[in-house]
């Protein structure tokens, strides 16, 4: 019998590598159905919040934006406003632009979740099918892990990565994770790499500003620590600057009824307040940040690159000081708007915790290094669990009752 041809470029070979290439093409289409999922998923609880009576935040930006398409006025952030009236050809109507707001809404996280992928790829890594839906539902889900003092108000006091009751902060992410992208690839971004950066904060800060607001001294500490070109710091930070101008000369004042204060931990300790009148800061702290802050402390020594890691948290941490010590004053004291900085700061945080999770040598942690690897695993499955649940809760009724 004659000897099968094995050899490089030979029938049985091509007959293999087709073979992977077919099952590998199988695996990226399963992987396409459970992003198509994910959407369905964020279609489901965003259309209801749109048309869910009386009051709740996506009805009220549905509001502005008729207002605004009448002619009453812009709000500050009306970037997302703007899109809906255009989408429904500036008629005003509530019943089309809350289509509208659940269709934009679902579009942004799905640009999300593929933004997500594409600053898996800049850090180095190169998630195939299965590890990108793995982070597609990772990304999705992520949220504190489920109190023990006020459930089921899983959501009130926690910081989290995901949102779905606030349209604006579900809007801008996606902005947020396409400015932190261009300055995750090299220590010293070029120019353009940098204005681009710059481009999408700024469009962000259109959406919502407080990412911007976190991101900007993030950005700006880290340029001159590391001795960025005098062009690239410009090119990611001026863009910026006049939106943000622009958004505190209109949106504060006497005639607004609002202004800015320090108020030192005022606003979050009576979030994290239960009816006893006990607060549970500390816990507040241990669910939200059980896995990054794990990670950081038990792996960040056996990441490779550790710059994009180093920026988010730097973010992060500014947005926690912004929310922490600050509040507007008057009517708006509670409502705690300083709060949105840490939800994209804290996403990136959590994804760039997951993405080097996944590529973890172990070997670099010595004999403990598997040990530490399932636990870091368990903590992030608790968070996704958590965020399954939040989902669901989110799905039957407003942030009032998560």
């Amino acid at each position: 019998m004659a000897a099968r041809d094995t050899s490089e470029g030979g029938p049985a070979a091509r007959s293999s590598a087709g073979g992977a290439s077919g099952v590998r093409g199988v695996a990226w289409v399963l992987a396409a159905a459970v992003l198509a999922l994910l959407l369905v998923l964020a279609w489901l609880v965003l259309d209801g919040y749109a048309r869910r009576p009386p009051q709740n935040d996506h009805v009220l930006h549905v509001r502005l934006a008729s207002r605004a398409a009448r002619g009453l006025g812009w709000p500050p952030h009306f970037l997302f406003h703007a899109v809906l009236n255009a989408l429904t050809g500036f008629s005003g109507e509530l019943a089309a632009l809350r289509t509208a707001s659940a269709a934009v809404l679902t579009a942004a996280v799905g640009a999300r979740l593929l933004l997500t992928r594409r600053l898996a790829t800049a850090v180095g890594a190169r998630p195939g099918p299965l590890g990108t839906a793995g982070l597609w539902i990772a990304a999705f889900l992520v949220s504190p892990v489920v109190n023990w003092w006020m459930y089921p108000r899983i959501y009130l006091g926690q910081f989290t990565p995901t949102v779905w009751h606030n349209p604006t902060a579900i809007a801008a992410l996606p902005f947020a994770v396409a400015a932190f992208v261009p300055l995750a690839r090299a220590a010293v971004p070029g120019a353009g790499a940098a204005l681009l950066s710059g481009a999408m904060l700024a469009l962000s800060a259109l959406v919502k500003p407080n990412f911007a607001l976190a991101f900007l001294p993030a950005v700006a500490l880290v340029g001159l620590a590391r001795r960025w070109p005098l062009r690239s710091l410009a090119a990611a930070l001026l863009p910026t600057l006049p939106v943000l101008g622009m958004q505190l000369v209109t949106g504060f004042g006497e005639e607004r009824g609002s202004g800015l204060a320090f108020e030192p931990l005022t606003v979050w300790l009576k979030f994290t307040e239960i009816p006893a009148g006990e607060t549970h800061a500390l816990g507040s702290l241990l669910v939200s940040f059980a896995f990054p802050a794990g990670f950081a402390l038990l792996a960040g020594r056996a990441v490779a690159d550790r710059r994009p890691l180093v920026l988010a948290w730097l973010a992060l941490g500014v947005a926690l000081a912004q929310f922490l010590l600050f509040a507007e004053t008057g009517a708006w004291l509670y409502h705690g708007n300083f709060y949105w900085g840490t939800v994209p700061c804290l996403y990136l945080v959590f994804v760039l915790s997951i993405v080097e999770l996944g590529r973890l040598d172990v070997g670099r942690l010595g004999r403990a290094g598997p040990a530490v690897r399932a636990l870091l695993w368990g903590l992030l499955a608790a968070h996704v669990a958590s965020g399954a649940l939040f989902w669901h809760r989110s799905l039957q009724g407003w942030m009032h009752d998560t």
